[in-house]
């Protein structure tokens, strides 16, 4: 079985962080990033199919070049190659832009299965995953928490709302996001580290794969970052029940402004 896994880096959330000037992005210099979470159950997943059917696990990744620390891990941990697109304006490209830069990086692969985590922790969109398998023309499973290979096709447990299961069938190939849980992620070993740096990774870099009017595909672009204000204390109103309420409705009235 040949398996694509999508990964991406993250910045640390145990970082302070400061907005640009411009409000479109934070300030990328000299933050440390780290694999996004998602993602390593995803690897974790494909490696224990691997191990089951024998094959391939590639890992695609893109952004600066600190995003190839995040794949270098995944191919310690026993990936045997990778595909990475070279650009820092990748951090900025919205969801639908990335697929289609993801799908003209593996056109010329035919892949049996394709594993991402269900979003990434900074954006969060859960978008990418459909949108590419919507690109290649492949079934999708999203919220997956269980995998077993049947014959030519997966069954999979994926998770619904209110901690209901559904138990899905889907033909490969096929695409489908990981939810946490579904396993427990390796470490890396030493002698996988070092293998890992002998490990083909090929490289795209951006105008490769969309030329210089690549972002004229995107749906959506981030108009302002800003961090939330900080909440008030509580109100605590005193009074006969009267004036209680008209103090209520005024402020809900004049200051919250919800009547």
């Amino acid at each position: 079985m040949k398996i694509l896994v999508c990964m991406k880096q993250v910045v640390d959330r145990n970082q302070a962080l400061s907005i640009r000037p411009d409000k479109k992005d934070i300030v990328r210099e000299n933050v440390n990033l780290v694999e996004n979470d998602f993602d390593r159950y995803a690897v974790e997943e494909a490696l224990k199919l691997k191990e089951k059917t024998g094959g391939e696990v590639v890992v695609l990744t893109g952004g600066g070049k600190k995003a190839v620390e995040a794949m270098r891990k995944a191919l310690a941990m026993g990936a045997d190659r990778g595909i990475y697109i070279e650009g820092e304006e990748l951090a900025l490209a919205d969801p639908w832009v990335k697929s289609s830069l993801f799908q003209k990086a593996i056109e010329s692969e035919s892949f049996d299965l394709i594993l991402m985590g269900i979003q990434s922790e900074d954006m969060g969109h859960a978008q990418l995953g459909p949108m590419l398998a919507h690109r290649l023309g492949v079934p999708h499973v999203t919220t997956v928490v269980e995998i077993e290979l049947e014959g030519e096709a997966l069954l999979v447990k994926r998770e619904l709302e209110g901690g209901m299961l559904e138990k899905v069938r889907v033909n490969l190939p096929s695409l489908c996001t990981v939810q946490t849980g579904i396993n427990k992620p390796r470490y890396p070993t030493l002698p996988g580290i070092m293998k890992a740096k002998r490990k083909p990774v090929k490289q795209y870099k951006l105008e490769e794969l969309g030329g210089e009017d690549w972002q004229k595909e995107k749906a959506c672009e981030v108009v302002e970052l800003f961090f939330p204000p900080k909440k008030e204390g509580g109100r605590i109103l005193e009074g006969s029940s009267e004036k209680v309420v008209e103090e209520l409705v005024r402020i809900l009235r004049e200051e919250v402004k919800v009547l």
